[in-house]
């Protein structure tokens, strides 16, 4: 997959580079799960186009949100592909990054091409980002610390480095740089902060950040990860507000599987919560704890009976209530940053699914005025923000429901799905999804049109 997506950037002519993490693409060069690759910044805006078309959705790190570095995911039962894309190079020591560097053509003039058809850098290139980034990193004691946790990747860095060729075409103040240091070649150097200190001097001029801040960012950065780890532990976040996404169709159409399923691959990249708000009542548990149905119970379909039509009408009443104050409670959620999965959505046409249950008595005053309440609460329900709407051939339903352990009456699954036909769940935005696919199939389809439906902005 991830390679796929990269073949798109190479047909679109867009020039971008594997520059980091080599090794793991090395070694994973058939399906590499993580990617850092270099876009110039002229080519990054169509470059993101192409992969949000793709169903790739563009994220933030709250603890690490540089300007210039972006983070896409794609979202597969196989695993998150990560590309981590640097628009032109900026790096530094890994809380900061406090260096950009103007070497577009240098790296153009310093690419090798694999079997795959990817565009690496060469060792030339590979060579100065190892010593800008050694003595950087080693600069500080922060960035020093930093530096020895991850010193087996650097290791393996180390033993591709050779003299750099070509270096008058550098920048005059890397060009002076690298031309003041000095490397040992029989064993791995690590400098000491002063030297550090010493050679970088030449690079001032591509600080981003003042430098008299440095040691500041430095520990407020880690005060923020301390803080975000113990207390919010929030992973990635989307870049607008997360969406409501609801599942809607008929029972035995697969809404639950495809709810559990998108639920569980979703939730390993973002803050995700999922919920029904459906019948059985099981929105919100407190609410469901106060509102009890028996979802086993065999419905009957009779004519009314006088006695029974108020207390008809009041349960519809209080499960309308619940339901508007579950969905109110999910909206919170969503402007607090964690996206909703949810099976089924209320409607508010009457005598649908999900919609308002209404009850006649020609005599009684106080029903139906309780009928317009229940109509007004439904009214209330906000929109989510997208439904996608699950189409299924009735002879499937009937065989899934066949293969349940307790399944339920024909007639009752009949009925239901000829309710669902007329169901009209309050969303912003209604798509139509035929699920006569196989599962995995089916959650990748439904995973990359969330994808893409929350890169247009819901």
């Amino acid at each position: 997959m991830l390679l796929e997506q990269l073949y798109q950037f190479s047909e679109h002519k867009i020039l971008y580079v594997i520059w980091k993490n080599f090794e793991n693409y090395q070694k994973n060069l058939h399906n590499p799960l993580d990617c850092d690759i270099y876009i110039p910044k002229r080519d990054s805006f169509k470059a993101f186009n192409l992969l949000k078309k793709n169903g790739w959705l563009e994220v933030k790190n709250p603890v690490a949100n540089y300007k210039n570095i972006t983070h896409f995911y794609y979202l597969s039962q196989t695993g998150l592909f990560h590309l981590h894309i640097y628009i032109g190079i900026r790096t530094g020591d890994s809380w900061l990054k406090q260096y950009y560097f103007p070497l577009d053509d240098f790296i153009k003039n310093n690419i090798t091409i694999d079997q795959q058809g990817i565009n690496l850098l060469n060792n030339n290139a590979r060579t100065l980002f190892y010593y800008l980034r050694l003595f950087i990193k080693n600069s500080t004691f922060v960035g020093r610390f930093l530096y020895s946790n991850i010193l087996a990747k650097y290791r393996n860095e180390f033993e591709n480095i050779h003299q750099i060729k070509g270096i008058e075409s550098l920048p005059y103040e890397i060009k002076k740089f690298y031309e003041s240091i000095y490397v040992p070649r029989d064993r791995l150097f690590i400098p000491k902060i002063n030297q550090a200190k010493d050679k970088i001097k030449h690079l001032k001029k591509y600080l981003i950040v003042n430098e008299n801040t440095i040691f500041l960012r430095q520990i407020l950065n880690f005060f923020h990860r301390l803080i975000n780890k113990i207390i919010f532990k929030t992973s990635k976040r989307l870049l607008v507000k997360p969406p409501i996404i609801v599942f809607q169709g008929s029972d035995g159409c697969g809404k639950s599987t495809l709810v559990n399923k998108t639920y569980e691959i979703l939730s390993e990249l973002i803050p995700v919560k999922k919920t029904h708000l459906g019948k059985p009542f099981i929105g919100f548990y407190p609410l469901k704890k106060i509102y009890k149905d028996n979802p086993n119970k065999t419905q009957t379909y009779e004519p009314n009976k006088e006695k029974y039509i108020l207390l008809k009408v009041i349960k519809s009443l209080f499960l309308g209530l619940f339901r508007l104050i579950s969905t109110y409670i999910h909206l919170v959620y969503s402007i607090l940053g964690v996206m909703i999965i949810s099976d089924r959505w209320p409607s508010s046409e009457p005598s649908t699914m999900d919609g308002p249950k209404l009850y006649n008595s020609e005599n009684s005053f106080l029903i139906k005025s309780l009928n317009n309440v229940v109509l007004y609460i439904y009214r209330l329900i906000p929109k989510a923000d997208l439904i996608i709407f699950l189409e299924t051939d009735i002879k499937f339903i009937l065989e899934r429901n066949k293969a349940r352990m307790n399944p339920e009456p024909e007639k009752y699954i009949l009925l239901r799905y000829r309710n669902s036909k007329n169901s009209k769940p309050k969303g912003k935005k209604i798509i139509f999804y035929k699920n006569d696919k196989f599962l995995d199939e089916a959650v990748q389809d439904c995973l990359k049109e969330i994808c893409i439906q929350i890169n247009k902005g819901m």
